[in-house]
């Protein structure tokens, strides 16, 4: 729960935001209250489904949900779509062309919520090498006595250029 509120505490109340890998909504339903609009996408079906249900049944009409990867979303995206993009990819981490895809529609903020600190440095790597600042990272330690460990990373877009 914490992780996740951190998360959402990384974009501004009344942004229209972009959640890909949703999963079933742990994120969502809480990021929906925060925002004008959510588009969430999930690429297992099963999850998008039941996350449609939630939505529904909580009575939020300030979100979609797309049953579709987040290669295919991106790929239909223009720029300016959205202020914000929420990831918590699987533990390979984002995709190059998820990554390119962000570096071309450079949204104002990008929360990466990661359970593996070696995909998520190759992926912080590219992006702020390529017009983001890291401004902040916030770990937590899941299971006490293990080297599993899962961050937060929030990333501003630079206002200065590339």
């Amino acid at each position: 729960e914490k992780v996740f509120e951190t998360a959402i505490s990384g974009f501004k109340a009344g942004g229209r935001i972009v959640e890909l890998y949703s999963g079933v909504g742990a994120m969502t339903l809480p990021l929906v209250e925060k925002s004008s609009f959510v588009h969430a996408v999930e690429s297992w079906p099963e999850a998008a489904n039941f996350l449609k249900d939630n939505l529904f049944r909580s009575g939020f009409t300030n979100a979609s949900v797309e049953g579709t990867t987040a290669e295919d979303f991106l790929e239909r995206v223009d720029k300016d779509y959205c202020e914000g993009i929420l990831l918590d990819p699987p533990r390979s981490g984002c995709s190059r062309k998820v990554i390119d895809k962000l570096l071309f529609l450079r949204p104002e903020r990008i929360v990466y919520v990661s359970c593996n600190p070696a995909t998520l440095a190759r992926d912080l790597k590219n992006l702020v090498g390529n017009g983001y600042k890291l401004t902040r990272i916030t770990p937590f330690d899941m299971f006490p006595q293990t080297t599993h460990v899962e961050s937060v990373a929030f990333l501003e877009k630079n206002k200065t250029g590339i």
